[in-house]
């Protein structure tokens, strides 16, 4: 068991120091996927997950033995290949589970499955410090310089199903999340200034400006979790769809550990 958190909290940390892009612009981090896993009435289930994007914390509670609320907050800090931005969100949803499948009797059948949905918000914020030189080849290089502040504001509404295999300690689920992100404030503010190279700037002035954007994301992936009766270790494999922007990496790798109550 201790070597098992040994390797869990090291994959945890390496995954935390990584450094990923966001897959789209105006920029969205999608939260980790994982299967809520609510077996009967009465059951807590808190699960931490940590992948190259970000940290995700997800609790739920079974009020009846089919229908459970849950939870989560995610959060992606100094991650992008800029190292300046950040970005946290909430969510909260409602849904069924079946912890018997498709069989009424669950001596005959080990198969679950799961649906849940609600809506989530969040913000994201980037200081935007850049430089690059002129085209053109002249003594001393032109310059030009951009610094300020980004603020992007989102709301999303969000379905999940999962099902697959569950026996014991083991469970090998597959997910699918479907994902409608409206980023209704994205404010760039920036100072834009350029001259020559190891010159006072030449000129220098302020621009501001706004966009929206609506994203629909499909986040299909597989799940493995594996523990005792009351821990467990997950690992999720996943997909972003459409296939990410701006050359970021669509695919999601995560870990993390799950208890019940």
């Amino acid at each position: 068991m201790r070597c098992t958190l040994c390797i869990l909290v090291t994959t945890t940390l390496v995954a935390g120091c990584a450094t990923v892009g966001p897959i789209s612009d105006p920029p969205y981090y999608p939260p980790n996927p994982t299967a809520v896993l609510l077996q009967h009435q009465g059951e807590i289930r808190a699960t931490a997950t940590a992948s190259a994007r970000g940290e995700t914390v997800t609790g739920a509670y079974a009020l009846t033995p089919h229908f459970g609320i849950v939870a989560s907050g995610s959060a992606t800090i100094h991650k992008s290949d800029d190292p300046n931005r950040s970005q946290y969100s909430g969510e909260l949803g409602v849904g069924i589970f079946d912890p018997r499948g498709i069989s009424r009797d669950p001596k005959s059948s080990n198969l679950v499955a799961e649906l849940y949905g609600g809506i989530g918000w969040g913000m994201e914020n980037n200081r935007i410090e850049t430089s690059f030189l002129g085209m053109e080849a002249v003594i001393p290089p032109d310059y030009t310089q951009i610094s300020g502040n980004e603020q992007t504001r989102f709301a999303t509404g969000w379905i999940q199903g999962a099902t697959g295999y569950s026996r014991d300690n083991l469970s090998f689920l597959f997910l699918l999340r479907v994902s409608d992100i409206y980023l209704y404030h994205d404010l760039i503010q920036e100072t834009v200034s350029s001259g020559s190279y190891g010159y006072p700037p030449a000129s220098s002035y302020d621009t501001v400006f706004s966009r929206t954007s609506r994203l629909l994301y499909f986040i299909p992936g597989l799940e493995i979790a594996y523990g005792l009766d009351h821990i467990q270790v997950t690992a999720c494999a996943a997909m972003v769809l459409p296939a990410a922007e701006y050359g970021a990496n669509p695919s999601l790798y995560s870990v993390g550990v799950s208890y019940k109550f």
